[in-house]
């Protein structure tokens, strides 16, 4: 277990090669995190952000405009800068912030806005070989990108692999590693 947790801080800051195994076991990206409960996140910045800020948990229907909605909201601060793993507090407070601060910001209020943890997934991979962090939201039997990189909501389907490698998905649920 101590290996596999070092493994998983390494993850973000190792290139991608594109492997062909490990392909095509991630193409099955939209399959559910295992509700194991004995299941731990262990991606220490994540568990420090959900430690710091509570999730509320809308009860709204989720809707494509919402996703429209808070990806153009989020992307709106279009100022880019590595920095540190942020809550969405943080984010709105500071004038500089990355994928993590997007990402983590996004989640937050997609479920704010009704969507369950299991059809929130935050992707550590790479976009174009840079390690990188972007939320896919499931919206009926579609899976949906929001991205900074991208500022329309394409399917996962078509986003994956075109432009960005999936290495691992987390939640507040747990850990998937590929």
């Amino acid at each position: 277990m101590k290996y596999l947790i070092i493994a998983l801080m390494l993850l973000p800051l190792t290139a991608y090669a594109g492997h062909p195994t490990h392909i095509e076991r991630v193409q099955n990206y939209a399959r559910e995190i295992d509700k194991d409960p004995q299941m731990k996140v262990i991606v220490p910045d994540w568990v420090r952000i959900l430690q710091t800020e509570k999730i509320i948990s809308g009860r709204g229907k989720p809707t494509l405009d919402k996703l429209r909605m808070v990806n153009d909201r989020v992307n709106s601060k279009r100022l880019f800068a590595l920095s540190p793993w942020m809550t969405p507090t943080q984010f709105y407070m500071t004038a500089e912030a990355d994928c993590k601060a997007y990402a983590t910001t996004k989640y937050y209020e997609l479920r704010a806005l009704g969507w369950k943890p299991e059809e929130l997934n935050l992707w550590s991979g790479d976009y174009d070989g840079k390690p990188h962090l972007i939320l896919t939201a499931r919206l009926g039997d579609k899976v949906y990108v929001l991205d900074i990189m991208n500022q329309h909501l394409p399917e996962a389907k078509d986003y994956f692999y075109k432009h960005f490698v999936p290495s691992f998905r987390f939640n507040e649920l747990g850990v998937d590693v590929n």
